[in-house]
């Protein structure tokens, strides 16, 4: 009797000491939750008192160069805590405030962008040395991370260079990754309305949009974004631009008949294949201008998703 009393006795010390042991513990999580909780109240508050500074300054800035730095800080302060969604949102952000900037930045040199190549040309069109003026201000944009960049017919602008936007590309979701470098790569492949990238590159190009509908069929949004720039590139690959034709004279240029041939083998159910199978049948490529009014009215009414009415604001 006295053995099985002990035993009684022991248990319930022992189990009074566990229950004091867990109450520690516990004390001691709750203790630590309390101190994540003030330390991320505490970064909390530090990040919204920095970005209220930046934003003060750039609220009394007027140089377009010195805004363009202060957006980036301002990208590197929301972005770092923010979810995948707000980060793509926070880049479409960052970049029109960009564009505003360099549309001031080149409002304000538009002297020396429309005589670029006045300073480096002679009359003759022969190339010379620019004033040593025009060299510091070359040299001053190329170290402020700004390019100029040909827009044809003797046109440039100037332009941020892609590193300062690749930067927080490469923290966006995959999906807005590849939408971002579609709209890159289809950017200006045309000055002059010469087409500066081979037929096998504009066939590959068209076919990465209409993979990324496959891809990522729910963006129809960035589907919209992409609209202009598809029914761009499917009427070029087509029948190219003004000074680069896929017909020379009365018949399919050789490198454009192969590139064709590739295209609907390899991608036989591209909504670009069955007017490509359409060219490849005129006697007489006069006539083709029945198949581009045709591509016109499939472009205006198709329900393809590239193609269909946007009801998103772009």
């Amino acid at each position: 009797m006295k053995q099985i009393a002990y035993l009684l006795l022991s248990g319930i010390v022992g189990l009074a000491a566990c229950q004091n042991k867990l109450s520690k513990q516990t004390d001691k999580n709750i203790q630590d939750i309390d101190n994540i909780k003030q330390e991320t109240n505490i970064d909390s508050i530090k990040q919204n008192a920095k970005l209220d500074s930046v934003k003060q300054v750039l609220a009394q800035t007027t140089d377009p160069l010195k805004r363009i730095k202060l957006h980036q800080q301002i990208i590197d302060i929301k972005i770092a805590g923010s979810s995948p969604e707000e980060r793509c949102q926070l880049f479409d952000d960052y970049s029109t405030e960009v564009q505003k900037e360099l549309n001031k930045l080149n409002e304000r040199e538009s002297h020396y962008i429309e005589h670029y190549y006045d300073y480096r040309m002679d009359d003759e069109g022969n190339e010379k040395e620019p004033h040593d003026s025009i060299k510091k201000k070359d040299l001053f944009y190329k170290k402020a991370g700004i390019d100029i960049i040909d827009l044809g017919e003797g046109i440039v602008e100037l332009t941020l260079q892609t590193r300062f936007y690749t930067k927080y590309v490469k923290q966006l979701p995959k999906y807005y990754q590849d939408y971002w470098y579609l709209r890159k790569d289809a950017e200006n492949i045309a000055p002059d309305a010469s087409l500066i990238i081979s037929w096998r590159e504009l066939g590959n190009l068209l076919a990465r949009y209409e993979a990324y509908v496959k891809r990522y069929p729910t963006q129809k949004e960035l589907f919209c974004r992409l609209k202009d720039d598809y029914k761009f590139l499917q009427s070029a690959f087509l029948f190219g631009v003004d000074n680069t034709s896929t017909v020379d004279v009365d018949s399919v240029d050789k490198e454009v008949k192969e590139e064709w041939k590739r295209f609907i083998k390899t991608y036989p159910d591209s909504p670009t294949t069955p007017f490509i199978k359409e060219m490849l049948l005129l006697n007489k490529y006069e006539d083709m201008y029945s198949i581009q009014q045709k591509l016109i009215r499939f472009q205006e009414t198709s329900n393809y998703p590239l193609l269909k009415t946007c009801t998103f604001k772009r």
